[in-house]
């Protein structure tokens, strides 16, 4: 069985071990209405949304203070949000809810019960176009994107998102529409979002989606995190 991760490090690093785990399901609201007069509920299009996972864990030391030492910083990775691996295969974005006071369970024990809010993705999927193609996602929740563009023209469109730029020094201009951070840049001029026409940052859905781009853009790079619900 592999080792559960905190961004990638294992909880032996702390000295933790897992107790218990808790996942919840994905919240739901707004599926459906139910008119007055009538039994039959009439479906919407519902509002899901992130998980609560409850995860105590022992945490261990030769002394209460290197033991109260790695509690801290198990819990200030969870402050500025992190990975969370778990056994059952999945990585899971989380952020902190709330926490116990931790309590000794042996000279050697202190124990600590998480409450973190997240949602459940798989790894890394990058795709790279030198031509307009098809881009299939996995997962079964649209997913926000990056998409990073190597332009060599003032005036490109890139999955429907037009850019009207003030330079393009050739080939080697990038673009950055980072769907998953909330940023769009140019190299050499930062943000750019007041060049855009954007409404909203780029997301795809589960399944095919077509990836287009204008003359102007030799090549674009496209990564997302498969969401699961």
């Amino acid at each position: 069985m592999t080792e559960a991760r905190l961004n990638n490090e294992p909880f032996s690093v702390y000295k933790a071990k897992i107790v218990s785990c808790d996942i919840g399901p994905c919240s739901f609201k707004n599926g459906h209405i139910k008119p007055s007069d009538s039994m039959i509920p009439v479906l919407l299009t519902p509002k899901i949304g992130t998980r609560s996972i409850s995860l105590t864990l022992d945490f261990e030391g030769e002394t209460e203070r290197e033991i109260e030492k790695n509690i801290t910083k198990f819990t200030m990775k969870l402050y500025e949000g992190a990975e969370l691996f778990l056994y059952d295969g999945y990585t899971y974005f989380v952020v902190y809810s709330k926490s116990t006071t931790p309590k000794s369970k042996a000279p050697w024990i202190m124990q600590a019960k998480f409450t973190l809010t997240g949602y459940r993705h798989g790894n890394l999927v990058t795709k790279k176009y030198t031509t307009p193609g098809k881009l299939y996602v996995d997962g079964d929740y649209k997913t926000p994107a990056r998409i990073q563009a190597s332009i060599s023209s003032t005036s490109v469109t890139i999955c429907g998102i037009e850019f009207d730029l003030a330079s393009a020094s050739g080939s080697n201009t990038q673009l950055d529409i980072n769907g998953i951070n909330k940023t769009v840049s140019q190299s050499g001029l930062g943000n750019i979002f007041h060049r855009t026409n954007m409404t909203k940052f780029p997301q795809f859905e589960p399944g095919e989606n077509m990836i287009t781009f204008s003359s102007g853009v030799s090549e674009i790079t496209i990564s997302y995190y498969p969401i699961y619900l």
